[in-house]
């Protein structure tokens, strides 16, 4: 309370007598000792009052705690069922997940066992085919090392039928005729090289000079730009000049006129400096008084109502005095209500106590049933882990052979990369060097396909002699051959289909002149009485006749089915021979392939220098041009007969011989 007194103390001194003052003090230490005690008298009564919410709360507290206490044995017992129906759902998870990884387990094991034998059964099938097939490439490389053949033994091989060729004696006359031409214009190119080489230096010479020329221009016309651009800027340079020493001279002038002029305004703010000292003096001493003024005129108030305020707390304790004593008895009643009702609520809470023991009790004998049957499960799961943990090193297992594996694979898949990138681009040259074959191949195609519509047979070979320079492959010819053949087989078919028309329309003239035989008997013998026996008896033969003509038709039908079905049962037979014979021979023929065109590709365009050392046959390559693509001629001239004759047998024959150097 005393720091709750306003003071009276002011900041500014005053010269006034205080006795006042000091009367008015005494005065107010008197009504502060009455107050003080009704000070402390309330202090006390709100300290009940506390006292009475304290009890209040707690017997809230002690309700709630009871509610609580309820709700949470009801969660613990919900809780406990919960747990149950978990761990039956667990235990018969556990039990059909056991099963099902064991069933899993041995159905998978039974898989890859079948699947190891499957693949065993491959690998020694795959051994086996590959031990032959080395066999086999081994006789064909080693048949094919001495290539080198003299232009004797040219003839002679020249003059024999390609079917008594051996596949080494084929492939020596086949590079002997390649040979050859690229000998010859291996050295017609080095000749054209040397001359292109000459025109190069002197076209590169020009080159240079025609080049360096406008160079030289431009820099002469950047040089005389950089002239003129100098000498602009110089005279900019220059009247800047001027027009800064023109500057410079005015901001002296300007200078020395300002100092002047700081001079004058010095001595005027001394003066003014002086004159404006006086007037603050003048003018503070007037605060001074004024203010003394105010502060007396302040005090005077403060002591009024200071007075209004004294009266005025007096007034509002009286009221709360009779207030406090009102809520004093009212405090007093609630006490005893609330004595009451806490006895009830003990009594209350010693039986829930008692219940909630008995409860716990039940609980915790069920709880070491639980227990147990939780450590059962426990041992379950442990024995579950070793079995998971031994599935997992297994899987890690697994795991490390799969990385191996993969490393493997991504080494193999980097490696099929690089392999290829390499046969895109070899595809690529070998795409731009067959343009110009697969457009000559189309003229001899139609030059060929206007010879077989040509009836005469010398003209025909006139055209296919005049058209036998043109450069072509076996497999041209061997598709030329076989639309030859299809077309011939298709004649054939023609030819075959009216005969047996004629062959029916001559039995049909046979019948047609029985019939008209018959009816001139019938006629003659019409005029007789028994005119109606024979009509009937021309109408069964009519009948008779219909009959057989049916009989024969489909008796013929039936064998050409027949026939059909035995020609269509030897191609069959055929086609499948020989996609046996050329499955069996893919090995070798792509071994063949891959020589001929390494051979191939190593002649194009070079110049090849024969040296012979021991009988065997030695090639020094020079860089040549890859663009030109390569000519290629025909082996032998086919006349048009041949072409004829040459069907589908002439391409299971040849395949066998002529097909290593396809492509």
């Amino acid at each position: 309370m005393e720091s709750e007194e306003p003071s009276l103390e002011t900041t500014v001194p005053t010269d006034e007598p205080v006795s006042s003052c000091d009367e008015v003090h005494a005065e107010r230490n008197g009504d502060g000792l009455s107050g003080r005690r009704l000070l402390e008298r309330k202090q006390l009564q709100h300290d009940l009052q506390l006292c009475r919410y304290e009890l209040s709360r707690r017997d809230l507290v002690i309700d709630n705690m009871k509610a609580e206490n309820i709700t949470k044995v009801d969660e613990l017992e919900e809780r406990l069922n919960d747990a149950l129906h978990q761990k039956r759902i667990l235990q018969t998870q556990l039990d059909t997940r056991l099963t099902l990884q064991q069933e899993e387990a041995n159905s998978r094991q039974e898989r890859v066992h079948q699947e190891l034998e499957t693949i065993l059964d491959k690998q020694r099938k795959l051994e086996d085919t590959n031990r032959d097939l080395r066999l086999r490439a081994g006789v064909v490389r080693r048949s094919l090392r001495d290539l080198e053949i003299t232009s004797e033994q040219y003839s002679d091989l020249r003059i024999l039928p390609e079917e008594e060729l051996s596949i080494r004696d084929f492939v020596a006359l086949q590079f002997y005729e390649a040979l050859q031409p690229l000998q010859k214009e291996c050295d017609e190119l080095h000749e054209r090289k040397g001359n292109l080489a000459a025109d190069l230096s002197a076209v590169r010479s020009q080159l240079q000079v025609v080049t360096e020329a406008p160079l030289l221009r431009q820099s002469v016309d950047l040089l005389q730009r950089d002239k003129t651009y100098l000498e602009r800027q110089a005279t900019e340079l220059e009247s800047k000049n001027t027009l800064y020493n023109q500057r410079i001279t005015q901001l002296e002038n300007q200078l020395q006129e300002a100092a002047r002029a700081r001079e004058d305004a010095y001595e005027k703010y001394t003066e003014t400096r002086h004159s404006q000292k006086v007037e603050y003096e003048a003018r503070l001493n007037e605060e001074l008084e004024r203010i003394r003024r105010q502060t007396e005129l302040q005090l005077e108030r403060l002591r009024v109502t200071v007075t209004e305020v004294h009266e005025r707390e007096n007034r509002n304790l009286r009221e709360a005095r009779d207030r406090a004593l009102a809520e004093q008895e009212r405090a007093r009643e609630s006490e005893m209500e609330t004595k009451k009702t806490h006895e009830n609520l003990r009594e209350e809470n010693c039986k829930v106590q008692l219940s909630a023991e008995t409860r716990v009790s039940e609980l915790q004998a069920q709880l070491q049933m639980r227990s147990f049957e939780a450590e059962r499960a426990q041992l379950l799961h442990e024995e579950v882990q070793k079995a998971l943990e031994q599935s997992c090193l297994e899987c890690q297992r697994s795991q490390e052979k799969l990385e191996v594996l993969t490393k493997e694979f991504y080494g193999v898949e980097a490696a099929r990369e690089r392999e290829g990138l390499e046969l895109k681009t070899r595809l690529a040259e070998l795409q731009h060097r067959l343009d110009p074959y697969e457009q000559l191949e189309k003229e001899l195609d139609e030059t060929v396909m206007q010879a077989a519509e040509v009836e005469d047979g010398t003209e025909a070979e006139r055209i296919i002699f005049s058209s036998s320079d043109v450069p072509t492959t076996t497999r041209r010819r061997f598709k030329q051959s076989v639309k030859l053949a299809r077309r011939v087989l298709q004649l054939q078919r023609l030819t075959s289909d009216l005969h047996s028309q004629l062959e029916k329309n001559h039995s049909e003239l046979d019948t047609v002149n029985k019939e008209l035989n018959t009816v001139n008997g019938l006629l003659a013998s019409a005029r007789q009485p028994h005119a109606f026996l024979i009509e009937r008896a021309r109408e069964r033969e009519n009948e008779n006749l219909a009959l057989r003509k049916r009989l024969t038709d489909t008796e013929e039908h039936l064998g050409r089915c027949q026939n059909e079905k035995a020609a269509l049962q030897r191609s069959k037979d055929d086609m499948a021979a020989d996609l046996e014979r050329l499955l069996n021979q893919h090995e070798e023929v792509a071994i063949m392939k891959r020589m001929v065109l390494g051979m191939r590709d190593g002649i194009d365009g070079l110049h090849s220098q024969m040296k012979t050392d021991g009988g065997n046959l030695k090639f020094v390559p020079e860089p040549h041009d890859k663009r030109r693509p390569l000519p290629t001629r025909f082996v032998r001239q086919f006349p048009f007969s041949s072409l004829l004759v040459l069907g589908y047998t002439s391409l299971q024959l040849c395949v066998g011989r002529t097909g290593w150097i396809m492509g």
